[in-house]
């Protein structure tokens, strides 16, 4: 007989397949309605019909979008469908709006990035890239549905500490790790590492835990919307955790000057939501369908706007930093909306349409490796994943860890940060074709091992959530693949270094209510 596991069963919400679908579809369609009706209300047609730019593109645009897809069809075949399933977070977030709406951006003619001229041979080395895309695709999914990457984690999973939490008890001290959050972003900010300026290729011995540390931000902000929606009845904590979460949105929106921002902060919502039990109705879905263009459409007027007045990405002090955002919730204001909303899809078409960089690297990878060692980048995989776990006051000359100035100026003759290489791209480069499944296969595999530790058929935790969404969020497939794997271990050590100490006061407020119940 089958030893059963000290862990109940649990899974999210089952749906029907049929209603799942429905849902799925409604809240894209809403979504869609909301962009073209907004776009259809404020654009002058008569600048706008085109006709397809690379027409033999579409059927390749179709397939890709169909190998990204199946995956995730799969899941809600087999009732296991769910937005932070890794497999279906990467489909939504990365590769179906990037590959695909991307794709039809490049097929319509909607891109007009100046590297499209680097792409020798566009008949041939597009459609070649999109099928390295739907081969790397298809190696990640191919990997996580490897059994035993589940069997692994369950084996993991037995080792894990059990701490467990009532919402009203990490309410408090979430909100202590937000304000040091807040100072920790800050100074990074400060010092360049991020926002919309930066202070060049290495900041000092402790550059890489700076950065990392600001992950405190964003896994405080998840933890906090998962116990808003544990509480079986509404109070107090709904209406503090609301208020600070909106104050949280708008500060990282300014902080970053990102186009993103917002969305980020939605997605964080949405993902609490599911994780902590709750199931998505057609009101909901509604509500999403109608919020996140608009966040979209904000975010990029707001982000392209701080950029134009800023003009570059040089360090500047956070007063400066904070007039110019000042400045620019200013000049949204006065300035013409429909010209606004025309520049939000330009942008929008370029900011999705990847694939022409991806195809930089397909067509020219060959002819630059005989100079990726003097720009630094020869067996770069390698040579990030075993040099990023020695700190750097160790080793003060140890190499950078991915260095997006150098491939830049060497792909793109662009020295700075900003143009996309993928894993897809990365795995090319390093490996050949053949390297691109298998490295997908590998970190598929990896992201089973990891799901199944955490959420996988495990019972509530908040702890465990918050930790797999924090890394599971900062999992980045836009850039270098072997970036991947220090970043997922740095944020979890980070992160459950921080769910530690949070356990320890919660433990401790708990003994000392018991201590004075004992003497009352």
């Amino acid at each position: 007989m089958k030893k059963p596991s000290k862990y109940q069963t649990l899974s999210f919400p089952a749906r029907s397949k049929s209603n799942a679908f429905f849902m799925l579809v409604t809240a894209f369609a809403l979504m869609g309605l909301v962009l073209i009706g907004t776009f259809l209300l404020f654009v002058d047609f008569q600048d706008w019909f085109f006709e397809i730019e690379r027409p033999y593109l579409i059927p390749w645009v179709l397939a890709t979008g169909l190998v990204i897809i199946a995956p995730s069809a799969y899941l809600l075949y087999r009732k296991e469908f769910s937005l932070a399933h890794p497999i279906v977070f990467s489909t939504i977030t990365y590769f179906f709006p990037i590959f695909f709406l991307g794709g039809l951006s490049l097929a319509f003619g909607l891109s007009n990035h100046y590297f499209l001229n680097y792409v020798t041979d566009p008949a041939y080395n597009f459609p070649l890239t999109f099928f390295y895309v739907m081969i790397g695709f298809a190696g990640l999914s191919l990997g996580f549905f490897i059994s035993y990457g589940k069997r692994i984690g369950n084996f993991f999973a037995n080792w894990l500490p059990n701490w467990q939490f009532k919402p009203a008890e990490v309410v408090l001290p979430s909100l202590f790790f937000l304000g040091l959050g807040i100072f920790l972003n800050l100074l990074a900010l400060d010092i360049g590492q991020i926002g919309y300026q930066r202070s060049g290729l290495v900041i000092g011995i402790t550059g890489s835990l700076n950065y990392y540390l600001t992950m405190i931000t964003p896994a405080s902000a998840f933890l906090l919307w998962l116990a808003f929606f544990k509480f079986e009845k509404w109070n107090a904590y709904h209406l503090i955790i609301a208020i600070t979460q909106v104050f949280i949105a708008v500060f990282m929106l300014v902080l970053l000057g990102g186009r993103s921002s917002l969305l980020v902060s939605l997605m964080l919502v949405v993902l609490a939501y599911t994780m902590a039990g709750r199931k998505f109705r057609l009101q909901h879905l509604t509500i999403i369908g109608v919020i996140l263009p608009l966040f979209l459409i904000f975010g990029i007027i707001y982000g392209t706007t701080f950029r134009n007045l800023k003009s570059n990405d040089e360090r500047v002090s956070i007063e400066q930093y904070g007039e110019i955002a000042l400045e620019t919730v200013g000049n949204i204001t006065e300035t013409d909306f429909s010209k606004q909303l025309i520049t939000v899809f330009e942008l929008l078409a370029e900011r999705l349409e990847i694939v022409s960089s991806l195809g930089v690297v397909v067509a020219n990878y060959e002819q630059m490796q005989p100079y990726e060692a003097s720009y630094g980048l020869e067996n770069n995989i390698w040579t990030y994943t075993w040099t990023a776990f020695i700190p750097r006051f160790l080793w003060q000359d140890k190499p950078i860890i991915a260095d997006n100035y150098s491939y830049n100026e060497l792909y793109f003759d662009h020295g700075g940060y900003g143009l996309a290489i993928t894993a897809m791209g990365d795995l090319l480069r390093n490996f050949g074709p053949v390297g691109i499944p298998l490295g997908m296969i590998i970190l598929g595999f990896s992201l089973r091992i990891f799901y199944a530790m955490f959420v996988e058929d495990l019972p509530f935790s908040i702890w465990r959530y918050t930790l797999y969404l924090t890394v599971l969020a900062k999992i980045s497939y836009d850039s270098f693949y072997g970036e991947i794997f220090p970043t997922v271990i740095r944020v979890a050590v980070i992160i459950f270094i921080q769910l530690f100490i949070l356990k320890v006061a919660v433990y401790a407020l708990r003994d000392r209510g018991k201590m004075r119940m004992r003497e009352n």
